[in-house]
C-alpha cells in the first residue's frame, strides 16, 4: 500500500505538479486550477464540482486534468437566460425615459417659441369674460368689504370655486392696481406657460375699458383702494374699544383672572370695597390660628383680599 502511494507522489513530483496528501486523497494544483485524486479508486474531481471522473492511472488523471472543462448546467442557461432578458428590459426602459425627456424638451421650446395671440374684443360688456366668474367675484368683494380683509383674499376664494382664465387673470390685475408681472406669475402658475409682450399688450388694449364697467357696476376705483381717513380710523378704535371695555366683557376677564381669589373670598363680581372688608374680617377671625385656623389658609386669605383691593383702588 504504501509502494503505491510512494509511487503517485513520485509521478507528480516527475510531472511538477505540486500536491498535499489530506487523509484519503491528494489535493493536487494543475494549471491553476485544484483537483481531488483518490489512489484506492483511480478517480478525480474538480473542486466545486460532485461528479467524480474515472481514469487508469495517475499520468492518465493528470493529462486529463489539464484537458477537462467543466459541463455547463441547465441552472447556469436559465440564469444566463433571466439575465439577458433584464437586461434587455432595462435597455427598453432607458430608452423609454430618454425619449419622454426628449420629448418634454421640445415641448419646453415650442411653448417658449409659441407667439401666442389672445382675441379681446374692445366692448362694453366685456364678453370674454364669463358670467359665472364675475358673479364669484361679486360675492367674494361684498364679503371682503364687510370684513375689511386684503384683496389676495379675493383670488383664493376664487380659486377655490373656479379656475380663472388668462383674460380674467389680466383683468383682476388691473382691477387690483398689480403690475403685469403679478399676472404672469398667475399664469404661469395655473397654465405653465406664459408670454410677458401679450399680457402688457392686452392690459394696456383693455385697462381703461375694463376699468368703467367696474365703476359703472361696483364703485369708484378710488374708494375700494384708498385706505380710511385717520378720523375715519379713530372713530373705529373708539367703537372697538367701547365694545370691549364695557361692564359685560369686562366681569368676564375678570371673572377669569380672579377666579379663585372670589372663592376664597365668597365674593361675586362686582363687589364694593365695604363688602370686601366684611369678607376678609369673617375669613380672617375663621382661618387665624389663634382661633383654630392654619397658618397656610390665613396667608391665602391676605394673598386674595391684597390683590382684589389693588384691582378696586386701580
Amino acid at each position: 500500500m504504501l509502494e503505491t502511494w510512494i509511487g503517485i507522489e513520485y509521478i507528480f513530483r516527475e510531472q511538477g505538479v505540486y500536491f498535499e496528501l489530506r487523509t484519503w486523497v491528494y489535493y493536487c494544483f494543475i494549471e491553476s486550477r485544484k483537483f481531488y485524486y483518490s489512489p484506492n479508486t483511480g478517480k478525480w474531481r474538480l473542486k466545486g464540482e460532485r461528479t467524480w471522473q474515472t481514469s487508469n492511472s495517475p499520468e492518465d488523471f493528470i493529462t486529463q486534468a489539464k484537458v477537462y472543462t467543466p459541463p455547463k448546467y441547465k441552472t447556469e442557461s436559465k440564469t444566463s437566460q433571466s439575465h439577458q432578458q433584464k437586461t434587455d428590459c432595462n435597455k427598453s426602459k432607458n430608452q423609454q425615459t430618454k425619449q419622454t425627456k426628449k420629448t418634454k424638451k421640445t415641448n419646453q421650446k415650442h411653448h417658449s417659441n409659441k407667439s401666442y395671440s389672445y382675441k379681446y374684443q374692445q366692448t362694453s360688456e366685456i364678453k370674454d369674460i364669463r358670467s359665472e366668474f364675475l358673479r364669484v367675484f361679486d360675492d367674494c368683494l361684498q364679503e371682503q368689504r364687510k370684513r375689511d380683509y386684503k384683496l389676495g383674499w379675493i383670488w383664493y376664494k376664487l380659486i377655490e370655486q373656479l379656475t380663472p382664465s388668462i383674460i380674467e387673470i389680466c383683468w383682476l390685475s388691473v382691477i387690483f392696481d398689480y403690475s403685469p408681472y403679478w399676472a404672469l406669475y398667475k399664469i404661469r402658475e395655473l397654465y405653465g406657460f406664459a408670454d410677458y409682450n401679450t399680457i402688457i399688450t392686452t392690459i394696456k388694449i383693455n385697462q381703461d375699458q375694463w376699468l368703467d364697467y367696474f365703476k359703472q357696476r361696483w364703485c369708484q376705483k378710488q374708494k375700494y383702494y384708498q385706505k380710511k381717513p385717520r378720523e375715519e380710523r379713530a372713530q373705529t378704535q373708539k367703537e372697538y374699544q367701547q365694545k370691549y371695555s364695557s361692564d359685560q366683557h369686562h366681569s368676564r376677564s375678570f371673572n377669569y383672572r380672579y377666579e379663585a381669589y372670589l372663592q376664597i373670598m365668597g365674593l361675586t363680581f362686582p363687589f364694593t370695597y365695604q363688602e370686601l372688608k366684611k369678607a376678609y374680617r369673617q375669613k380672617a377671625l375663621q382661618t387665624h390660628p389663634d382661633s383654630g385656623g392654619t397658618a397656610e389658609a390665613f396667608l391665602k386669605i391676605n394673598q386674595a383680599y391684597e390683590t382684589l383691593s389693588d384691582y378696586i383702588k386701580n
